[in-house]
Order: structure tokens, then sequence, then C-alpha cells
């Protein structure tokens, strides 16, 4: 499975996450973040990133 796929598949948590980040401030969206950042594994870091980048960009 490419990172692709996974992020197909991934697409109605990830509206999910832009609905409930619309609700946040911008300080309350850098302190999730800054959490989900730092419990995700390293490995898997560089997708969450690109996801949050997403998330970012349709708030």
């Amino acid at each position: 499975m490419t990172e692709r796929d996974v992020f197909v598949q991934a697409i109605p948590q990830i509206a999910e996450m832009v609905v409930e980040a619309r609700k946040l401030t911008r300080e309350e969206f850098q302190e999730w973040h800054d959490e989900v950042m730092k419990s995700v594994p390293d490995k898997a870091k560089p997708f969450i990133e690109k996801v949050f980048m997403v998330v970012a960009d349709n708030l």
C-alpha cells in the first residue's frame, strides 16, 4: 500500500479533523499539532505532517 493509498483511505477522518480544527483557536490548533507530533512514531511523522498541512489549508 502506498502513502497515497493510505491518504485516500484516511480522507473521511481528515475531513473530520478539519471540522474539529475549525473550532480551535490558532493557539489551540498549534498545541494540538505539537501534542500529536510528540506522540507519533518517527516513521509516521512525515505522513502526519502532510495530514496537518491539508487540515491547516482547509481551515
